[in-house]
C-alpha cells in the first residue's frame, strides 16, 4: 500500500516541475517580446527619409578605392550625413546581434538586401578607411552583421539576396 507521505512527496515534486516549466516558458516569451521591442525601436529609425536616402546613395557606390570614396564625400558633404546614418544603424544592429539582444533571423527576414548591399559596397575599402581614422573597429558592427546574415542564409538559402 502506498503511504500518504509518498503521495505528498510526489505531488510536491510535480508541483515544482510544473512551476519550473511555467517559469522557463514565461522567460522565453519575455525575451522574444523584448527582442521585438528593441527591433521595432531601432527600425523606426531605419524607415525615415535619412536612412532611405543613405541607402539610395550606398546602392550607387562605384568607388575604386578609399581615395575615390573620400574625394567624393569631400566634394559632396551633404550626402555624407545620410550615408553615415545608414551605416550607423547597421553598426548598432551588429552590436545588438553580437551582444545577443536580438537574433540575426529577424533582420534576415526584414532587411537582408540593404544590409548585405551596405557591406558589399564598402568591403573593398574598409581597411583603408579604418587606417585613415586610426580605428581597427570602424564599422565592425556592420562587418559582423553581414557575416552573421551570410551564415544565416547558408541555412536558409531562400533568403539569399
Amino acid at each position: 500500500m502506498v503511504e500518504l507521505s509518498l503521495i505528498r512527496d510526489l505531488v510536491a515534486i510535480f508541483g515544482v516541475i510544473a512551476g519550473f516549466s511555467y517559469y522557463v516558458l514565461t522567460v522565453k516569451n519575455t525575451e522574444k517580446s523584448r527582442e521585438a521591442q528593441i527591433f521595432m525601436q531601432i527600425m523606426a529609425r531605419a524607415t525615415d527619409h535619412r536612412w532611405r536616402k543613405g541607402f539610395e546613395e550606398v546602392r550607387g557606390f562605384k568607388f575604386k578605392n578609399y581615395q575615390d570614396f573620400k574625394e567624393y564625400f569631400d566634394e559632396n558633404p551633404e550626402k555624407w550625413d545620410n550615408v553615415f546614418y545608414f551605416y550607423q544603424i547597421m553598426d548598432d544592429l551588429g552590436g545588438l546581434v553580437r551582444g545577443g539582444f536580438i537574433g540575426v533571423e529577424i533582420l534576415a527576414y526584414t532587411y537582408m538586401s540593404p544590409f548585405t548591399t551596405g557591406w558589399e559596397k564598402i568591403e573593398h575599402i574598409i581597411e583603408d578607411w579604418r587606417d585613415s581614422y586610426g580605428s581597427s573597429k570602424l564599422w565592425d558592427g556592420v562587418e559582423y552583421l553581414h557575416g552573421e546574415l551570410i551564415k544565416f542564409t547558408k541555412k536558409h538559402p531562400e533568403l539569399a539576396p
